[in-house]
């Protein structure tokens, strides 16, 4: 008889050795057939509640764990993905909605703002400077407060593109000589494969030399008409 009226409490303790050793799954599972076998038992309820409480805990914290590794791996790509980045801005605001004061997913957030103020800065051409700046947005979307000083880097980003492209350009331009006999003011020369006008001086009677980049294919127009010879120098 004692053992069986010591049953209920030694499955509530074996119920407590198994959560004391991680095995939560097992530990709610016997506490719940301790229950419904002795339904009048309040230290079963009161154990079910708290494995309850202890599961929902540890799968939040799984969770929080492979949201803040996909954050930080999404941050750490070279080039950035859209689709990837864009998954590492919801997690980290559904981190940071759980706990504004989470120091870990405050930190992956910003190796998110990092890693664009790398690739801006990194940035080859205007191609992909454009496409890291419109993950900056999504940012910006998700996280306004931070992302300001972010901001001008992008505007630095775009004056040294622009300085690089004018300096290759200088380096491989040529000269173009426009020869009218006997004589011609050029009224303007379009650069049919950039499809483009070539700047011209306030002085554009022939012979005119114009400084123009590698690759220009010329066609100038001349008042009055006349025949012009062109010769291209790379």
């Amino acid at each position: 008889m004692r053992l069986r009226d010591g049953l209920a409490h030694s499955a509530i303790e074996a119920a407590r050795a198994l959560a004391q050793e991680q095995n939560v799954e097992a530990a709610l599972e016997l506490a719940n057939q301790t229950r419904q076998r002795y339904p009048e038992d309040a230290e079963a309820y009161a154990l079910v509640a708290q494995l309850k409480r202890q599961q929902a805990a540890d799968a939040a914290a799984v969770m929080r764990r492979q949201k803040l590794e996909s954050v930080l791996s999404a941050a750490a790509q070279r080039p950035l993905d859209v689709a990837t980045f864009q998954t590492a801005l919801t997690d980290a605001a559904i981190l940071l909605k759980a706990n504004v004061r989470d120091v870990d997913a405050q930190t992956a957030r910003q190796r998110l703002l990092d890693a664009l103020r790398e690739s801006a800065e990194g940035a080859a051409d205007t191609a992909a400077l454009d496409q890291v700046e419109g993950l900056f947005q999504r940012y910006r979307k998700a996280f306004a407060d931070d992302a300001v000083p972010v901001a001008a880097t992008f505007q630095s980003a775009r004056s040294r593109l622009a300085e690089e492209s004018r300096v290759r350009l200088a380096a491989t331009a040529g000269d173009l000589v426009l020869l009218a006999l006997p004589w011609g003011e050029v009224d303007s020369v379009t650069d049919v494969q950039r499809k483009s006008n070539v700047e011209l001086p306030n002085d554009r009677v022939t012979p005119l030399r114009l400084r123009v980049p590698a690759g220009c294919i010329a066609s100038p127009s001349s008042i009055p008409p006349v025949h012009a010879a062109v010769r291209r120098r790379r």
